[in-house]
């Protein structure tokens, strides 16, 4: 029906075309000239025009209808795409069935991206699995933090000195 409905409309937009295109030329007939020396001819070219304009009119409207009803079926595709990518987060993500907690991390998630450098216009993604990649590398950066402090820690500590030998003597196992 969808395809039907764009070969209608290209149609309709062909047929629009070419209406304007003809009412042009039936524009450039109709003069003071023509309505002077032969009234008639210029009644019947004034009554094709006016035919013509009415037609005109009706394909407009018609691809109005048209492009509002593809409008909305891509604002209903929309909304269906979005529901299904939030049940996919939801399955992929439990803890965001809660709305406080899901709130929260997808502030930090923003704002992790902002510091990555992306622009509000790139943080808004729709793709459920957009979102749980940057939740995991976000969690990677902060893993990756928390183990350079680890590290600075122990190096920061004192060495501890050990001497030199061995100072567990081993006991005889008896066969010596």
């Amino acid at each position: 029906a969808r395809t039907e409905r764009d070969t209608y409309a290209q149609k309709l937009n062909n047929f629009a075309i070419a209406t304007q295109s003809a009412m042009q030329e039936q524009a450039a007939v109709l003069t003071e000239e023509l309505a002077a020396t032969d009234p008639q001819e210029y009644l019947i070219q004034k009554h094709i025009f006016d035919k013509r304009q009415a037609q005109l009119v009706q394909a407009q409207q018609e691809l109005g209808r048209i492009g509002q009803q593809q409008q909305q079926e891509q604002a209903d595709a929309q909304r269906a795409y979005l529901t299904e990518q939030q049940e996919q987060l939801l399955a992929k993500l439990p803890d965001w069935k809660d709305p406080a907690k899901a709130k929260a991390e997808a502030g930090a998630i923003k704002e992790y991206l902002a510091a990555q450098g992306y622009t509000p216009q790139e943080r808004d993604f729709t793709d459920h699995r957009a979102i749980v990649m940057a939740k995991k590398a976000m969690q990677y950066d902060a893993l990756i933090e928390r183990a350079g402090k680890a590290v600075k820690k122990v190096a920061a500590l004192p060495v501890k000195v050990e001497r030199s030998g061995n100072t567990e003597t081993s006991k005889p196992d008896g066969r010596t």
